[in-house]
Formats: structure tokens, sequence, C-alpha cells
């Protein structure tokens, strides 16, 4: 990070300004942003008070717990009973962690990310959309499928 800052302020050209990369590595930061521009957010709390944190999932009744940095969906975990959401919010804290909690929504099995330019201009959007899941396990088709130029090649 103490090289990128250093770049930017060499003068050298970056697109992607080390500001923005630390706002968005922060999922509680980056959900205050979104809230603060009248985009629609979860109901969220970050906190280090586990007894806030296990009223509040006792109230949302479904929570997704997850970790202040990362991607992917990696370490978050959807939990449905706020007794075993203490002891995941108990064990983040052993670890120094802080708790980041939000209520559960529903909702199909996709993200959409849009792409800015300087706070305004859209540039690009994408659709992600989840594999299928059956029992909480990723299911992929035994034969990857081929495209038909490729069975002609293979001929």
């Amino acid at each position: 990070m103490i090289t990128m800052r250093l770049i930017e302020e060499s003068g050298t050209v970056v697109i992607n300004p080390l500001d923005g990369l630390l706002r968005t590595r922060n999922k509680l930061e980056t959900t205050v942003i979104l809230k603060s521009k009248g985009l629609p957010v979860p109901d969220t709390i970050g906190t280090e008070d586990i007894l806030y944190a296990y009223e509040m999932a006792k109230s949302m009744r479904d929570v997704v717990i997850k970790p202040l940095q990362g991607s992917r969906g990696y370490g978050a975990v959807k939990i449905s009973d706020a007794d075993i959401a203490f002891q995941v919010m108990r064990t983040l804290l052993t670890f120094k962690k802080p708790i980041y909690l939000q209520k559960y929504i529903e909702k199909p099995n996709r993200d959409i990310r849009v792409m800015v330019i300087d706070g305004g201009e859209v540039f690009g959007c994408m659709i992600r959309v989840a594999p299928p899941m059956v029992n909480g396990k990723l299911t992929l088709p035994r034969e990857p499928s081929v495209s038909p130029a490729l069975m002609l090649i293979r001929r």
C-alpha cells in the first residue's frame, strides 16, 4: 500500500486510486457510503460489543456475519439462531476481529456490479451468477460442455 501511495504522490497517472481501493476493501465503510448515496442496504452493524450484536441478531432473526474485509463471500456465514451467532461473534472477537452483522435479505443467486468514474458516470456493469447449490454443495456438470465449433475440430 505504501508503494501505491508513493506512485500516486509522484504524479503518475493511476487508474484506481488507493483511497478508492481501501474504501471498497472495508465492508462497513462501503455500506455507509452506499447508504449515504441513497442506495438500499440491509440493516447493518459494525461493533465490538458482543451483547449489542447478540441483541441485534435476535431482533433480525436471519443474519449474515462477514469479515470486515474480503470478497467473494469467503468467511461469510448465514445464521438463523442468535445463540449460534453469539458463538461465531465471540470467536471473531477472540481473534481481535470486529463484528460485521447484516440482516439477511432473500435475493436471486446473483450480484450486480457497477463501475463508476469519479463518483458519477457509470461506465460498465456486470452480473455475476452463483453456481447451483444442492444441500450446500456446489453442483457442476460431470462433463464440461463443448461448443459445436470445438466438436468439429475433435472429429
